[in-house]
């Protein structure tokens, strides 16, 4: 993450090498990252509390509105 930074005017500072190394930016880079890769792998999609939702049967059709509440009804 420093040496993006370093392509970034002003970002280096002490204070932000400081974060990076005490790994303060760990859990938001890990969301992004696991945001990038669901992006790629599939769109659309959907998560709940960081897990994913299936869209669809294993016919690989979309779920139908009321089978997509059902599993967001069952995580809750």
């Amino acid at each position: 993450m420093l040496a993006l930074a370093d392509k970034v005017e002003g970002l280096r500072t002490p204070a932000f090498d400081r974060a990076v190394q005490e790994l303060i930016y760990l859990p938001w880079s890990v969301k992004v990252d696991r945001a990038h890769r669901a992006s790629r792998e599939e769109l659309p999609a959907a998560e709940l509390d960081g897990a994913a939702l299936p869209l669809h049967e294993s016919e690989g059709r979309f779920l139908t509105p009321e089978a997509f509440a059902r599993h967001v009804r069952e995580r809750l």
